[in-house]
């Protein structure tokens, strides 16, 4: 959902460039994708279980908040 929706407002994006956050977004939402697909597979395949699986969870973890950290003061500034 994440890529999704920062990958639509990268389109939309009419004058200059787009803003960080939404680059950031769309990155930390791929970089999700590929660590479940990751640990997914890591059910069957013996070799990815262990340390490789926990440094991706914590490194993709970290990302993860850091973007929820950078957008929210974004997202409090919107008035519905």
């Amino acid at each position: 959902m994440v890529l999704g929706l920062s990958i639509s407002l990268a389109k939309q994006q009419k004058y200059g460039k787009v803003p960080s956050q939404t680059s950031y977004a769309a990155f930390t939402g791929a970089l999700g994708i590929i660590a479940s697909v990751i640990g997914i597979a890591s059910i069957f395949v013996e070799k990815l279980r262990g340390v490789i699986t926990w440094v991706l969870d914590g490194v993709t973890g970290i990302a993860l908040l850091a973007a929820g950290v950078v957008s929210q003061p974004t997202v409090t500034s919107i008035s519905v």
